[in-house]
């Protein structure tokens, strides 16, 4: 079929070049530019002929949808890009899928074309979808009455809402309802996918609560306007998560610049076990057992990203330990304030640490990447204690780098040759 239809041919090469690129580093900026090459001229032969579905073309046609889907979902992560449904955002791969089963139901000869085998085998599945009734999920059943509740006045955006959730209960049935196979679980999925609808998708794009609530899970963080609680609520709200974050003054600028981010504030503090059990809809180790403690008592959290040991008696489905080292902004403002007060002057960079040990270091966004990779697959994780870094340096290395970016000189003040000094070891 490539060599009989340049767009095929056009989208074979494009994904061909993306895998090569994956694995021959050398090449890689080189392969990543022929395949965008390749992958524009596909699209601008075959755009055209999206308008114009018939049998001659209707197989190249939903070859053509796979092979761009295939390449949104291999290229190169971009910074706008989404995972799932983000605040504002709908990520490209749900309008390819889409587009594909457009195709497919535009013309009927795709179902007699040998391309057929690819979803043939699912047929089963797709009439058991549409004809079977499911049973009612608790957590269903109370995300529709929440729907309701909150939305009594606006009934189109209620039946819409309602609409999407009763088709959600139907793809259910694949995962929980019974012993499906994997295909078959795809294509309970996949159905969901096809059947939303556009209205729908309009709230989404809107960054509404009610639309975002069904396909987005909620996050509760504690230390959200913190460096490492800071970092990991804009991952994942960036991801298209929900995030609320506990926070002591609501009004802070830290806390507003979440809000902006779509987040949910909720205003209380470690030592408000109440407030916490609310919330739950670094520190002292009684601050630590409270939330703990809270989120046991909600009932409804399966995952705690935690950097104490004291989840691993908690009982929860999910938990994984992060343990960070010393953050690389301890040596930028505002924090290097508190830790080398005198380097803001240019002064000496003051140390206990042997000139030649090496500590490890952590930018905390890093920390929020590593954390937000729990979030989003907490089973990979589960149980496990990581301990997490970036670099190790030596107290020398670190005044290096300083003076290189600062311009100004650093220079070492060594506590154990000073106290030697003047006898006191």
């Amino acid at each position: 079929m490539g060599f009989t239809t340049d767009h095929i041919l056009d989208g074979v090469l494009a994904l061909a070049a993306l895998h090569i690129a994956r694995y021959n580093t050398g090449r890689r900026h080189a392969l990543l530019a022929y395949a965008i090459e390749r992958h524009s001229a596909s699209l601008s032969k075959a755009l055209p002929l999206i308008f114009l579905v018939k049998p001659q073309n209707c197989t190249p046609l939903f070859v053509f949808g796979v092979l761009t889907l295939y390449y949104s979902l291999a290229r190169p992560i971009q910074e706008d890009d989404a995972l799932i449904f983000g605040s504002g955002v709908i990520p490209e791969w749900l309008y390819l899928m889409r587009g594909i089963d457009t195709v497919v139901m535009a013309e009927a000869s795709v179902f007699s074309s040998p391309v057929s085998l690819i979803f043939r085998s699912t047929w089963g599945s797709l009439d058991y979808w549409k004809t079977h009734t499911p049973e009612q999920y608790p957590v269903l059943t109370e995300l529709k009455d929440t729907i309701c509740a909150e939305t009594p006045d606006d009934r189109e955006r209620q039946l819409t809402l309602q609409e999407t959730v009763v088709a959600l209960t139907r793809s259910y049935t694949f995962f929980y309802g019974g012993n499906f196979k994997d295909q078959d679980k795809l294509r309970g999925f996949y159905e969901w996918l096809f059947k939303i609808s556009d209205a729908y998708l309009r709230l989404l794009k809107t960054g509404d609560d009610g639309s975002l609530a069904i396909v987005s899970p909620t996050i509760i963080f504690t230390g959200a306007t913190g460096q490492q609680g800071g970092a990991t609520a804009r991952h994942l709200l960036s991801l298209g998560l929900r995030v609320h974050a506990l926070v002591r003054a609501p009004t802070r600028a830290a806390a507003l610049n979440l809000q902006r981010q779509r987040a949910i504030l909720l205003e209380g503090s470690f030592d408000q076990p109440e407030k916490l059990q609310a919330a739950c809809d670094s520190a002292e180790l009684h601050q630590a057992t409270n939330i703990v403690r809270a989120v046991q008592a909600s009932g409804t959290i399966k995952t705690l990203v935690y950097t104490s040991d004291l989840v691993r008696s908690a009982g929860f489905e999910h938990c994984t330990i992060l343990r960070p080292p010393v953050f690389m902004t301890n040596y930028q403002l505002p924090s290097v304030n508190g830790y080398f007060p005198e380097l803001e002057r240019s002064l000496p960079l003051r140390t206990a640490m042997g000139s030649e040990k090496r500590t490890m270091l952590i930018d905390p966004n890093d920390i929020g990447r590593f954390a937000a990779a729990v979030f989003i697959n907490p089973e990979r994780f589960s149980g496990l204690a990581v301990d997490i870094g970036c670099e190790a340096l030596t107290v020398t290395q670190d005044a290096s780098v300083i003076t290189e970016v600062s311009g100004s000189e650093i220079w070492l003040s060594m506590f154990l040759a000073i106290w030697r000094s003047a006898g006191h070891l």
